[in-house]
């Protein structure tokens, strides 16, 4: 317990080096490091607090270092899912079981999994998070078991077979999304524990994961498709109808600020903004256009009969209504759209960045922004490199230091190019 923490001007996490921002609780006598990137599971680090104590006379303390380890939270099974061939674990057939952990699984740990005394077959997921477990042995009728995970978990997990039921499969094309644009069309996807994925438009094919493409197609033209899945269990299912290529709107997500420089307790929300670009010839109707932060759906609407139109070759931002055009030196006339909320639109988390969709009246999709590789410190903004390119060839990278964030105007990265 300290003291009393009197004002925080900086901090530094090092041993290796980690910016991030330091926070004093209501009480000011706890205070709150949040590094902007991950810390290791095991690492020692030293954190340094600079201005941050006084003594019991009021007089500064010298600048201080405490260190600290980051201890792993322990591991858990987060959910768990059974294939069963029957109604009970009992019955003859491979069975699965699918399990979600807290954290990735130590890969210095053998992986070794059993019931009783029966040896199953495992399956890794990449970030390995997730396992998925085979048992080809007939177990026996109303028989409890202990199902273990040697060294990676320690308590381990009791089956009965009398009362275990299996989960019925559902259809597994019942989330797929097929949209045609002007000269290819897109299927999308979400099958659990998906093995085989195909699509077949016209008389060309594809092949894949969850999400495929398919070119070169003619434009305003009405094709058959047929779209195929298959699971790990060997179940398949296929679909059929038709789909039409047609052309899309010439507009982008070309810039994202969700981490804007301002002074203290100020809000984000008063810098934050998603600016869209027209890099078309025409201009375009964006009203009934959406945009998705995450799971959160923003509509582009005017109350009354008002339409939204964003003219070729221009730059418009959405913005929540704390947004202050001062932040950046705009005009107050600026193309700004206003979202009747006190945000963007959700949560413009600073890392990790969401997911963000702009959508068309009908739907489609006109461009996505997913994620960047690392953080960025504050004042920086995340641009598009090649605002003319089709979707799907999207690439972003943030703003430059020699110049900063561009709202309303060209991109810099698009100018110069990525640091």
């Amino acid at each position: 317990m300290l003291k009393r923490v009197e004002r925080a001007k900086s901090a530094e996490v090092a041993a290796p080096f980690l910016p991030g921002a330091i926070f004093l609780s209501d009480s000011r006598d706890k205070i709150v490091m949040r590094p902007r990137v991950k810390l290791e599971y095991g690492e020692s680090y030293s954190l340094y607090l600079f201005n941050c104590f006084r003594d019991d006379n009021g007089s500064p303390l010298l600048p201080s270092a405490h260190e600290f380890v980051v201890e792993a939270a322990p591991l858990r099974i987060v959910s768990h899912d059974i294939i069963l061939p029957g109604d009970s674990l009992a019955m003859p057939g491979r069975k699965y079981f699918h399990f979600r952990f807290s954290q990735p699984l130590n890969q210095d740990e053998p992986l070794v999994v059993s019931f009783g005394n029966l040896l199953a077959e495992t399956s890794l997921s990449e970030d390995r998070r997730e396992l998925l477990v085979v048992l080809d042995n007939g177990l026996r009728a109303n028989t409890t078991y202990e199902l273990n995970f040697g060294a990676i978990l320690k308590e381990p997990l009791i089956f009965t077979t009398a009362t275990e039921n299996s989960k019925h499969r559902n259809s597994l094309l019942r989330d797929f999304y097929i949209t045609g644009y002007e000269t290819h069309v897109e299927v999308e996807a979400h099958v659990p524990y998906l093995f085989r994925f195909s699509a077949r438009i016209g008389d060309q094919s594809a092949f894949g994961k969850d999400n495929l493409s398919i070119e070169e197609l003619v434009p305003n033209t009405e094709y058959d498709f047929e779209i195929e899945a298959e699971n790990l269990f060997g179940d398949k299912e296929t679909k059929v109808g038709r789909v039409a290529t047609r052309k899309v709107a010439t507009v982008t997500i070309n810039e994202i600020m969700a981490n804007p420089k301002l002074p203290k307790r100020v809000s984000d929300s008063v810098g934050e903004y998603i600016e869209l670009y027209n890099f078309g010839d025409k201009p375009v109707n964006l009203t009934g256009f959406t945009i998705e932060v995450d799971a959160k759906v923003c509509p582009l609407t005017i109350k009354g009969s008002g339409f939204i139109i964003l003219p070729a070759k221009s730059f418009m931002i959405v913005v929540g209504k704390k947004f202050d055009v001062g932040v950046f030196g705009l005009p107050e006339n600026s193309a700004i759209f206003r979202m009747p909320t006190q945000t963007v639109c959700g949560n413009l988390r600073n890392w990790p960045m969401p997911s963000i969709v702009l959508r068309d009246e009908t739907g489609r999709k006109i461009s996505k922004f997913s994620s960047m590789p690392s953080a960025k410190e504050k004042g920086f903004s995340v641009e598009r490199l090649n605002p003319g390119e089709k979707r799907g060839k999207e690439q972003y990278c943030y703003s430059r230091t020699d110049m900063g964030p561009t709202p309303l105007r060209m991109n810099g990265i698009s100018e110069k190019g990525c640091e």
